[in-house]
């Protein structure tokens, strides 16, 4: 009970020190990098309320021709925004309620996995020190990326559920752990790509790899919805065009940046280490607390010869060194031999975030300084809230609008006609131009007109009466739009320079039915996640097969 008590006041100051900006009962919101956070989350509850499940466009994005933004973007936050709308929050209320669980759940995860090896005082010193990195405070309040905040909070999670399943024999552990890694997934385009290879490392560890294994692999097939058009489609949009054009070259870190900025704004990364105008350092008291740690776990391997902890402590001491290495300079040469692949990253510092699990998991090794219990529970208690106040001077944003201004400015009919799709350009279709649709950025009117007689106008099915030979169809044509004439049903070969499908040789008094159907290939993914749902509901029901799975140790 009085751990538990003190879990609860911990939790408690991470929402004070950390979570008084995103605070979902003050009615007010900051702006960030991402403004277009709020709006793709009320386009995905516009799919939700329609049944299109799983969304895939943004129907009202670009002067309503639709935009295929969630075939490519990773949907994790867009399924807990969605949902939350669903149930009667404002866009805007649940994109902070979004914001707020991530933070919070990044705290619960962390402590969850590393109370698994350092105890409840080693989680709880290694939660505060995660959760108030001041990366974390960069994704909320500069970048406003809710897809790495939340991979934040599942991967602790996952590799905790992981470490559960292996150790224990019920079902239930398997098959939250596979959720969870199927959520890890989908949550992050380029970090959940990099958290499979870490994730099988872990494993390593474990008793039970074949368990371990076949969870990571339904995992990932749980995630095919998204993961097999989002790979096979990719090509039907600029998306690898205009990750191209972001040099990573440009955005290096130089060491030193993981230690200090020059300043702290709310700005953009520059070219070189002296012309960012935001932060990437990752806290001087979380490093001197990780490096204190760290010295801690190599005395005690000479020492101790190893220990249960050991195999994990250097394969996270690896990942964590590694993924610092890939943002810095030096690493330029690794990144040129894989160029073609890593380009799409476009940001070295992306992987800043695995830094942060490793500096929080080392940090935890401080709780074990003594074989006084007492003593480390005082170190764990005075550090995690001299951590959390300390760090809460960077979980700010010095403006902030409120809850109708934010919403005429960013979740507004004009901004997601207008603006929203101009933010994320690289999902514009390949069967337009994208330079010409790109000299519509600023336009107030729109594209240029093509008169059409509707009888049903809906984002997802349009009927058109035609009394022409020719007609331009006002859609970006994206193959999941099915298209027919009095029935027949048509493969447009003609577009515009907006990717706007162009039907000539029509025959009088005709029917254009335009409606949303999703293509085979997304039709195989779903049909992939549901059969692979199945299978694992069987699997874990199934005594006889989870006896032996439970029973093989590897």
């Amino acid at each position: 009970m009085k751990k538990i008590v003190i879990f609860c006041v911990a939790l408690l100051a991470v929402c004070i020190f950390l979570g008084k900006d995103i605070n979902p009962l003050d009615p007010h919101l900051f702006s960030f990098h991402d403004n277009t956070q709020a709006s793709r989350m009320q386009e995905f509850a516009l799919n939700l309320k329609g049944g299109i499940i799983p969304p895939r466009l943004a129907p009202n994005f670009s002067f309503q021709h639709g935009f295929p933004v969630f075939n490519f973007y990773a949907p994790f936050t867009y399924w807990i925004g969605g949902i939350l709308q669903l149930i009667g929050l404002s866009s805007v209320l649940s994109l902070k309620l979004v914001i707020f669980l991530g933070l919070v759940g990044s705290f619960v995860s962390f402590f969850l996995f590393s109370s698994l090896f350092f105890g409840f005082w080693g989680g709880l010193l290694g939660a505060s020190v995660y959760s108030s990195s001041l990366w974390m405070a960069v994704e909320i309040f500069v970048r406003g990326n809710v897809g790495e905040i939340w991979f934040m909070a599942l991967f602790p999670l996952a590799l905790y559920l992981l470490k559960k399943s292996d150790n224990g024999k019920h079902w239930l552990l398997f098959f939250f752990s596979t959720i969870t890694l199927s959520c890890l997934f989908t949550v992050h385009n380029v970090l959940s790509l990099v958290s499979v290879v870490y994730v099988f490392f872990f494993s390593l560890t474990l008793q039970n790899k074949k368990k371990a294994f076949l969870s990571i692999i339904i995992g990932l097939l749980l995630s095919s919805y998204f993961l097999l058009p989002a790979l096979l489609e990719n090509k039907l949009t600029y998306a690898n065009t205009i990750a191209s054009r972001t040099k990573y070259t440009d955005n290096f870190l130089c060491v030193w940046q993981l230690w200090k900025a020059d300043k702290w704004s709310f700005g953009g990364s520059g070219v070189g280490c002296f012309n960012d105008d935001m932060s990437f350092q990752i806290g001087k008291i979380h490093l001197i607390l990780a490096g204190s740690g760290l010295a801690l776990f190599f005395i005690k391997f000479f020492k101790e010869k190893g220990g249960n902890k050991t195999l994990l402590s250097f394969i996270i001491l690896g990942g964590t060194l590694f993924a610092a290495f890939l943002t810095i300079y030096a690493s330029k040469p690794l990144w040129d031999l894989f160029a073609p692949i890593v380009a799409v990253f476009q940001f070295p510092w992306r992987f800043l975030p695995l830094v942060v699990f490793g500096v929080a998991y080392f940090a935890s090794y401080l709780t074990s300084l003594t074989k006084n219990n007492t003593v480390n529970s005082l170190i764990a208690i005075l550090v995690s809230l001299g951590i959390l106040y300390s760090s809460s001077k960077f979980f700010f944003r010095p403006w902030k609008y409120t809850f109708d201004e934010y919403d005429s400015m960013f979740i507004s009919k004009d901004y997601i006609q207008i603006k929203a799709a101009y933010q994320i350009p690289e999902y514009f279709p390949q069967s337009g131009s994208y330079d010409e649709w790109r000299k519509y950025d600023q336009s107030k009117v729109g594209f240029p007109i093509t008169s059409v007689d509707y009888t049903t106008n809906t984002p997802f099915y349009k009927k058109i009466a035609v009394n022409t030979e020719r007609v331009t169809i006002p859609i970006h044509y994206f193959p999941f739009w099915e298209i027919s004439n009095n029935g027949v049903k048509i493969i447009p070969t003609q577009f515009d320079s907006l990717g706007r499908p162009i039907l000539t040789n029509l025959p009088p008094h005709s029917t254009i039915v335009v409606r949303y159907n999703e293509t085979p290939i997304e039709k195989a993914g779903n049909g992939i996640t549901i059969v692979v749902f199945i299978i694992l509901i069987f699997l874990c029901s199934n005594k006889k097969i989870w006896k032996k799975l439970s029973n093989t140790q590897r």
